[in-house]
């Protein structure tokens, strides 16, 4: 049996754990502007207009690794793409599956609790537009999935009824990098759109860093 699994929620279950812990702090809506190096390690400046001292950084930027304020060693070519689906209404089979289109880069996605299908597929438009809220589905990217569709699907079988886009950061061999410049303080970036995928082993290769060092 298959399940599914939202990155939004699965995200919040995780922070929830994690703040039963002790000595534990989440700051949602918080953006970091600044890492300067200070006596005690490192000194946090924050939007809020409060620092934080931290004897060691993990700055786990997502698709803004380009953005960071860490410093990163050079060569790594981290870049943004963008990242597009659209929703699709049509009727949604009892048992739902997952639908590749392997040589479209493309696949159907079920949403059961929402009635719909994501129809995600591979977009070249890199160097996302900023801020985030400028990120739109355009007429290009309707127009390329209506035409992957097209050889699958009747026209008349589909509609769609909303779009989702985002972006994140690709490494030119398509792996997440965990880099560093200054001692104690790291930057994980290029997941490449595997972020969810790849967390769990990102986690695990950086606590056995944190152990070592």
């Amino acid at each position: 049996k298959g399940h599914v699994a939202t990155p939004e929620y699965t995200s919040k279950d995780l922070v929830r754990d994690f703040l039963n812990k002790e000595r534990a702090d989440c700051w949602e809506g918080c953006n970091v502007t600044e890492v300067q190096e200070h006596a005690n390690g490192f000194l946090i400046s924050t939007t809020s207009g409060v620092s934080l001292v931290a004897q060691k950084v993990i700055h786990c930027t997502g698709p803004w690794g380009t953005d960071s304020p860490v410093h990163v060693k050079e060569g790594h070519e981290i870049k943004n793409k963008k990242i597009v689906a659209f929703h699709l209404a049509f009727k949604m089979p009892e048992k739902p599956i997952v639908i590749y289109f392997i040589d479209y880069g493309a696949f159907l996605l079920p949403e059961p609790n929402q009635s719909y299908w994501i129809f995600s597929f591979t977009s070249d438009d890199w160097n996302c537009a900023k801020p985030f809220s400028e990120l739109k589905a355009d007429e290009t990217d309707r127009a390329k999935a209506q035409e992957i569709l097209s050889m699958f699907i009747e026209p008349e079988a589909y509609d769609i009824v909303g779009s989702r886009v985002f972006c994140d950061s690709y490494s030119p061999g398509k792996v997440p990098v965990i880099s560093s410049e200054r001692v104690h303080e790291w930057k994980i970036s290029g997941t490449s759109g595997s972020g969810y995928k790849y967390a769990p082993g990102i986690a695990k290769q950086m606590l056995k860093i944190l152990k070592e060092g």
